[in-house]
């Protein structure tokens, strides 16, 4: 009966295995690209709560290093067809960066 038991229990590890293989590289890449998603908005909070100009600063330094890795995520995924964007034409850039323009001091 203990040999039973021990072999139930290699069968339920060899499953648990084969399942944590079953992920595409896709899948794998687009959790990453999600997960730096995240680490983004979460340190947007920490930057705009942050008490002092020091933290603040320090904060920034390593959001930067944060979205560089993001946009190589993202970059690996465009690059495999896995994250298409439509190229944007001269018109509809304009028009974005006048609509994302700071309001001037009043």
């Amino acid at each position: 009966m203990e040999q039973r038991g021990m072999e139930r229990s290699g069968t339920e590890q060899k499953g648990t295995e084969q399942r944590g293989t079953n992920l595409s590289e896709r899948s794998v890449v687009h959790d990453c690209l999600a997960s730096q998603k995240m680490i983004n908005a979460t340190y947007n909070s920490f930057i705009e709560e942050s008490a002092t100009a020091d933290l603040r600063r320090d904060l920034q330094v390593i959001q930067k290093q944060e979205q560089d890795s993001l946009y190589r995520v993202f970059q690996a995924m465009n690059q495999r067809g896995w994250y298409k964007t439509q190229p944007a034409d001269q018109q509809q850039v304009s028009q974005a960066r006048d609509e994302l323009k700071p309001m001037p001091p009043s």
